[in-house]
């Protein structure tokens, strides 16, 4: 029910609700009216609605959220691989490039221009080198992710490290070159 009144309800006697009729300093001022509460039922029909359509739309806004989120993980991961076929192709050049000097010096070829350029691939390979070093240290080092139930993301977890240290030992290995530094290939 939806009561009107003009003025406060009085409290029942023994103090559980209300009575329907406010007092004053001469006794009774007004009696409640008592309605239907459709007006009511209306009010709370459309919070609901309200509510109902806040969480589709928070819903539709996670959504975009995450479509976002994951295009910019496959734009990370698009850079990411772009880098190392970068730091790869350097390596690969690298050594190509060694390989036909290798000829040229064994043939007494060693001009200053080569010696020039030697000295430059030797600097290119060695940053090279220390960059994976950094990189191959910090994948080592770094966390596993656990479950507190299972073991299916920690073995995934440790699957996706393997792979990531491998591929990093193949380049170190490429970095190396075999010649460029002897015991440490």
């Amino acid at each position: 029910m939806e009561v009107v009144i003009n003025g406060e309800l009085t409290p029942a006697a023994d103090g559980i609700g209300w009575r329907a009729f406010a007092t004053g300093p001469n006794g009774i001022t007004e009696h409640a009216r008592l309605l239907d509460a459709d007006k009511l039922q209306n009010m709370i029909n459309c919070a609901a609605v309200w509510q109902l359509a806040s969480v589709i739309v928070a819903q539709k806004h996670l959504a975009d959220i995450s479509r976002k989120l994951d295009e910019i993980a496959k734009g990370v991961r698009g850079i990411s691989n772009f880098l190392d076929d970068e730091r790869r192709s350097m390596v690969e050049g690298a050594y190509s490039w060694l390989r036909q000097a290798i000829d040229a010096v064994t043939a007494g070829e060693m001009t200053p221009a080569v010696r020039h350029q030697l000295e430059g691939v030797e600097r290119d390979l060695e940053s090279i080198l220390n960059h994976l070093i950094r990189e191959f240290r910090r994948e080592l080092l770094a966390p596993v992710k656990e479950d507190s139930i299972g073991t299916e993301d920690q073995t995934d977890g440790l699957v996706r490290k393997a792979k990531h240290l491998e591929e990093l030992g193949g380049t170190w290995s490429s970095a190396c070159v075999r010649v460029w530094l002897p015991g440490t290939c």
